[in-house]
């Protein structure tokens, strides 16, 4: 890939993004789960400020039942409605290293990716992508601490997570979160790029030995996705596929009351498996924010700071009055 102009639209996540290209003669990943809980969809970043929700087809920042996705701070008003990362560039089609085909994907409303790795890449209708009943194609969240959880901090978690209030949390809610949580930690899938701690420092991942996680991360969520349907592409931008793998870390710190625990962090991996050429590519930050109520928000930029905002264009919103709270401003940091 020949450039690489990146810049972030509304609203409030720090991220990066790595752009890779990987040649066509790459060993393919393959990963099966020896014990599954189920194939999980869709999960919470939920341990900071932020009740935040990151599903396994890309998707981010909307809620299952329709709603504001993206909760702050948490427990109280949605301030994202969804969110989601989009690219774009020139993809070569003739092999001469000229772009000559404009494509797109990525998620916004409709989302252009779908859950699982790339096995073998190539052109979109030839590739081999990840069988998405695979039980190892889901959305991972894992806690360092998952085993030292009070009952207080699983019910909070579970009511989260199923969309009810406290009270109507069952035994059998809070048995799933943690088997869940502990079923991530075991099969934390490195050999398909998730994050981890080298502690042997031998440049590989032994078990055992290493652990998962991230930049002392409290909680971490990983997914990864492929643009290769072109049902998907087409119905986000009417685009066919590049023949990209994306993958997505985000972590979070258990310290609401604090600076770092207004933040959710975003790593994006882009990887261009396609075996052809892109230039001209961009890569963005797509939101729409809804900071309580959506008829009363404004959004802005400082490109000084590489920060794109929103605000609310009153000084309350009665979203937020609900909770005696002013209603809050909030960014991507790019």
């Amino acid at each position: 890939m020949k450039k690489i102009i990146s810049y972030v639209t509304i609203v409030a996540l720090l991220f990066a993004v790595g752009l890779v290209a990987e040649p066509m003669d790459g060993q393919p990943l393959q990963k099966t789960a020896a014990v599954t809980a189920g194939q999980v969809t869709r999960t919470l970043s939920n341990i900071s400020n932020w009740s935040y929700w990151v599903y396994s087809n890309g998707q981010t920042g909307h809620a299952p039942s329709g709603v504001s996705g993206g909760v702050y701070p948490r427990g109280t008003a949605g301030s994202i409605y969804q969110d989601g990362f989009v690219w774009g560039g020139r993809i070569d089609t003739t092999g001469d290293n000229i772009g000559d085909e404009i494509r797109v994907g990525g998620q916004t409303y409709n989302i252009g990716t779908i859950p699982g790795w790339v096995i073998t890449g190539g052109d979109y209708a030839d590739a081999v992508v990840a069988d998405a009943s695979d039980p190892a194609v889901r959305v991972y969240r894992i806690r360092p601490d998952y085993l030292s959880l009070t009952h207080a901090q699983l019910i909070q978690d579970a009511a989260e997570v199923n969309e009810t209030d406290a009270s109507s949390v069952t035994e059998a809610m809070t048995q799933d979160l943690m088997d869940q949580y502990a079923l991530d930690w075991e099969e934390w899938p490195v050999e398909l790029g998730a994050p981890y701690y080298d502690l042997d420092d031998d440049g590989a991942w032994t078990a055992d030995v290493d652990e998962p996680g991230i930049a002392q991360a409290d909680q971490i969520v990983w997914y990864v996705v492929n643009d290769y349907s072109r049902t998907a592409t087409t119905s986000l931008y009417g685009s066919l596929p590049i023949g990209v793998e994306l993958q997505t870390t985000l972590w979070a710190y258990n310290q609401p009351g604090v600076r770092l625990g207004q933040i959710i962090f975003r790593s994006n991996k882009l990887i261009n498996k396609s075996g052809k050429t892109l230039t001209d590519m961009y890569v963005s930050m797509w939101a729409d924010p809804d900071l309580g109520s959506a008829s009363d928000d404004f959004a802005g930029c400082d490109v000084d700071l590489s920060l794109g905002y929103a605000y609310n264009g009153t000084a309350t919103d009665g979203d937020y009055d609900a909770f005696n709270l002013a209603p809050p401003a909030f960014g991507y940091d790019f």
